[in-house]
C-alpha cells in the first residue's frame, strides 16, 4: 500500500513472544533496500534485565479524542505502573496530530497511487470502494503537498525523539476505543499512525475489556532502532499490569 509507510506487525501472546519473534526477523538483508546494516541485539535477554521504565504520557490529542471507557483505563493503567515503581510523567512533544494524520495519508495514498497507477487505469471497478477512494485521492494531490507532509513527517519525528531522549517510551492509547467487533475494518487507526509514519516503533500491550467484552490497550513507542529498550519497558509493564485475556489452551 505504502512503501515508506507500512510495518511488519506481530500478533503474539506476550512480549517475550514478540522479542522471540523479532529477533528471529531482524537482521540486514542486502536483497531489501530498506534493509539496515546495524547489529542485532539481543532482545529476549534485555527482557530479563527490564527495569522499572521511564514513561511519557501524552494525553492532550490522544486522550481528548479517545472515548471515556478508554480514557478511564488508560489513566488507571498508569496510576497501576506509578504504584508499581515507574516513573510516569505527562509530556507534550508540541506535535499537531491532527495535521501529521492528514499528511500520513497524503503520503500513504500518493505512494500507494503511483505503484497502483498501471493496474488501476481500465481496471477502477475491480477495486473495493474504499481502496478506489484511497487511490483517487493519491492522484489528486499536489506536489507542494506531498512535499508539505514530508517535511512535516521530519518535525514529528524530531519532536519525538526529544521527549524520548529522557525517557525509555511514549505511552498512548492504542486506539480512540476498544476493537471493533466486526472484520469490515480494523477501527480507528489515528493513534497508530504518527509511529508508522515517522517509523518509531510501538508495541500494544492490552489493558482489560471494554464493556462490550473487546479488548482495550495501551501502546508504548520507542526511540528509531530502540526496539531492545521498548520491549523491555514493555515486558515490565505487561508484568506490573498483569492483564490476561488470552483464553487457556487445552
Amino acid at each position: 500500500m505504502s512503501w515508506s509507510c507500512d510495518h511488519v506487525g506481530l500478533l503474539v501472546r506476550s512480549v517475550r513472544d514478540a522479542a522471540v519473534m523479532l529477533q528471529v526477523m531482524a537482521g540486514h538483508d542486502p536483497n531489501d533496500s530498506g534493509s539496515m546494516n546495524l547489529p542485532v541485539p539481543d532482545f529476549p535477554a534485555a527482557l530479563d534485565a527490564a527495569r522499572p521504565p521511564r514513561l511519557a504520557l501524552l494525553r492532550g490529542y490522544f486522550l481528548d479524542e479517545a472515548d471515556a471507557e478508554t480514557r478511564g483505563a488508560v489513566e488507571a493503567a498508569a496510576q497501576r505502573l506509578a504504584a508499581a515503581g515507574a516513573d510516569v510523567r505527562d509530556a507534550d512533544p508540541g506535535i499537531d496530530f491532527a495535521y501529521g494524520y492528514t499528511a500520513h495519508r497524503t503520503v500513504q495514498q500518493s505512494e500507494m497511487a503511483e505503484w497502483h497507477e498501471p493496474l488501476f487505469r481500465g481496471h477502477e471497478d475491480d477495486y473495493l470502494p474504499r481502496t478506489r477512494e484511497y487511490l483517487e485521492a493519491g492522484f489528486s494531490y499536489t506536489s507542494v503537498q506531498f512535499v508539505r507532509a514530508e517535511n512535516y513527517r521530519a518535525v514529528m519525528r524530531d519532536r519525538a525523539l526529544a521527549v524520548l531522549a529522557d525517557c525509555d517510551a511514549l505511552m498512548m492509547p492504542t486506539a480512540s476505543g476498544p476493537a471493533p467487533g466486526e472484520l469490515s475494518n480494523t477501527g480507528d487507526t489515528r493513534f497508530q499512525s504518527p509511529w508508522s509514519f515517522t517509523g518509531l516503533p510501538s508495541i500494544a500491550l492490552p489493558i482489560g475489556l471494554a464493556v462490550n467484552g473487546l479488548p482495550l490497550s495501551v501502546q508504548f513507542v520507542g526511540a528509531r532502532f530502540g526496539e531492545e529498550g521498548l520491549l523491555a519497558a514493555a515486558h515490565w509493564a505487561e508484568q506490573a499490569l498483569g492483564v490476561r485475556l488470552s483464553p487457556p489452551l487445552e
